[in-house]
């Protein structure tokens, strides 16, 4: 079963083309077959990008969590004292 293709057009900086075609040239391989395998990788890192910037956020809650407990001990001492002088 043949691969669905399909054809677009894109711009290209003229550095850009420059040296895909260097590339595809010294590695004896398709300027097509290098913009799939290239667009490919960025899909699948920009994938976990969002997991790395998913797991960052849970671990910064836990962290939050960590420290407002700290400093709760703190700001209710703070309370304390200041109800004491608001007469």
């Amino acid at each position: 079963m043949a691969e669905a293709q399909k054809m677009f057009s894109v711009r290209l900086d003229a550095d850009v083309v420059d040296r895909l075609q260097k590339y595809s040239d010294e590695n004896a391989c398709d300027v097509n077959w290098v913009i799939d395998e290239a667009l490919l990788n960025f899909f699948q890192r920009e994938g976990n990008f969002a997991a790395q910037l998913i797991h960052g956020y849970l671990d910064m809650a836990d962290i939050n969590e960590e420290l407002s407990d700290a400093f709760s001990i703190c700001e209710q001492e703070a309370d304390r004292r200041s109800s004491g002088y608001i007469n």
